[in-house]
């Protein structure tokens, strides 16, 4: 019976650890999904236990940014969040910032046709 249960588990950790930014997919969707799988993965009888709760956190801010695009990720590093909500809130407006950079870029450079 234990063996079935930790095949299971590192099944979950498996697609836990699958997890990147998709082409597209925003900061906040990303930040969701990785929120949701740790939960399920890590703490699914949604455990108050101190000790668990931790972990999940641990786990989903680490998880977070290694699975953030390369330029977000470099700004979020170099500000050092110390928590997922953190992590989250700062890759937000590192996404938002690179999004105004792309667009004005897009104005000063209008592609020629």
């Amino acid at each position: 019976m234990k063996f079935s249960r930790s095949l299971s588990f590192e099944i979950l950790q498996n697609k836990f650890n699958k997890i990147v930014q998709q082409p597209g997919q925003s900061v906040k969707d990303l930040a969701e999904e990785i929120s949701n799988a740790a939960n399920k993965y890590f703490n699914k009888g949604n455990s108050k236990n101190p000790e668990i709760c931790t972990l999940t956190e641990k786990m989903k801010f680490s998880k977070f940014l290694e699975s953030l695009r390369p330029d977000i990720r470099t700004q979020v590093k170099i500000l050092g969040p110390s928590s997922f909500e953190e992590a989250v809130k700062q890759a937000c407006n590192a996404e938002i910032a690179f999004n105004d950079t792309a667009a004005a870029l897009s104005n000063v450079h209008p592609s020629r046709g």
